[in-house]
């Protein structure tokens, strides 16, 4: 299994007029080989930048970020295998939603969020909200555990717990799916414990409570 820089696809072009590819993580079973866009190097390279991230970790391993990613394609690829053979549309499917940090399900939510409380006090806060008229959902509502004053705390601790913990180079930092669906991962208590240390006890059950609304798998 190995990650590359994928420049067999045509590069875009940066404003410092370097040209950047994407990260694709390669492996093969039976014999097969396959290629899927790396779904936790998010940011595109340039080939200098690619070659100083090698020679970063040389002799060392890989980055933490690259083993993680290696560990979650193997896990996914047991999964994917039926009857002997590997199914690629389950692997991408679970690849993908796996890979997803709950900060991106917050921030997508925030574009969804309809109005949720209808009384003076919160409602300049309701009315400054800007969704996407495309994608309200009208189920994020008081009802399912949701409003907008829980939403935007949680998604502040969120982001604060994931700058904390990357810049540790602590992969619970990337809040992932994969890791927060986990029973053998810690990152749900780590989390929750994060959750102690920043909020109230009122504010963080309510925290707790829209969490669990929220549909991950």
């Amino acid at each position: 299994m190995k990650h590359y820089l994928n420049t067999e696809l045509r590069g875009k072009i940066g404003a410092d007029g370097n040209i950047y590819f994407p990260v694709y993580i390669r492996f093969s079973i039976n014999s097969q080989t396959y290629k899927y866009r790396s779904q936790l190097v998010r940011r595109p390279l340039s080939l200098e930048e690619y070659q100083r991230l090698e020679e970063m970790y040389k002799g060392g391993g890989i980055s933490t970020l690259l083993k993680k990613e290696r560990e979650i394609v193997v896990d996914i690829i047991d999964q994917s295998i039926v009857n002997g053979k590997f199914v690629q549309n389950q692997f991408k499917k679970n690849f993908i939603n796996k890979c997803t940090s709950i900060v991106d399900v917050l921030e997508d939510i925030e574009t969804a969020l309809p109005i949720t409380k209808w009384d003076k006090v919160s409602l300049s806060a309701e009315l400054f909200g800007m969704p996407s008229l495309e994608h309200i959902n009208s189920n994020l509502n008081k009802q399912a555990g949701v409003d907008r004053f829980t939403h935007h705390q949680l998604y502040a601790i969120a982001l604060k717990y994931h700058s904390i913990r990357l810049n540790s180079d602590n992969n619970n930092g990337l809040m992932l799916i994969y890791d927060w669906l986990n029973p053998d991962a810690n990152l749900k208590k780590d989390f929750f414990d994060f959750l102690d240390n920043e909020s109230n006890k009122s504010l963080r059950n309510d925290m707790i409570e829209y969490l669990q609304s929220i549909n991950f798998n």
